[in-house]
């Protein structure tokens, strides 16, 4: 008898007997890398680190937010997964390229309050392109164009797979904090973004609501 499941499930809903009965084994993406690969996944760990570590200028402390904090669905296994599927896409492609690809795929789940904490993160530097990247190229304003995009632009639908996972959520985006500080100014959000940001959430409201 063979048992395929999840960690937490196994722990969470298996009986106690049946759990010290079976002899387990713990399969992750990671193990399943290639040498080449591993160290590809390592770098980009390494981004997704930089990219969901925000805090304010010249603060010591500890950044409030983790990668999950950041990207839909993220578990340890993320990068690993990304970069194995990338990488299987193009062969021939270089270092650069198949981390610009697992870089544009993991934007593709990243949330929008993410993108808007860029500047204070070390990615402030690239703030402007990721936040163009994703809010103009990338179809996140609605979810038909969304499913299209991700779905409909692979030319080989039968040996490739997508798994997309969609989180309604209903967010009032205050100008102001609960501290009476305010959130736009030099190096946090600017009235501009805060509108984009403003609009992005109540389109997807509205459309929630359909």
């Amino acid at each position: 008898l063979i048992v395929v499941a999840e960690k937490d499930v196994v722990y969470e809903r298996f009986p106690i007997p049946l759990i010290n009965r079976l002899e387990k084994h713990l399969l992750v993406m990671s193990t399943g890398l290639t040498e080449h690969q591993a160290r590809l996944a390592k770098e980009l760990e390494g981004w997704v680190k930089v990219f969901s570590e925000a805090k304010p200028e010249y603060s010591s402390g500890e950044s409030l937010f983790k990668p999950g904090d950041c990207f839909v669905g993220y578990h340890s296994d993320t990068v690993a997964a990304v970069v194995m599927k990338i990488s299987n896409l193009g062969n021939d492609w270089s270092n650069e390229q198949i981390l610009s690809q697992s870089i544009y795929t993991l934007l593709q789940c990243a949330s929008p309050d993410a993108i808007a904490r860029l500047p204070a993160t070390k990615l402030k530097h690239d703030a402007e392109k990721l936040w163009t990247e994703y809010f103009r190229n990338q179809k996140h304003g609605s979810l038909k164009d969304y499913l299209v995009h991700c779905l409909g632009n692979n030319k080989d639908t039968e040996n490739d797979s997508s798994l997309v996972q969609f989180v309604c959520i209903k967010i009032v985006l205050p100008r102001k904090l609960s501290d009476r500080k305010g959130i736009s100014g030099k190096g946090q959000l600017t009235d501009g973004k805060i509108d984009v940001l403003e609009n992005y959430y109540g389109l997807a409201n509205r459309e929630a609501k359909l």
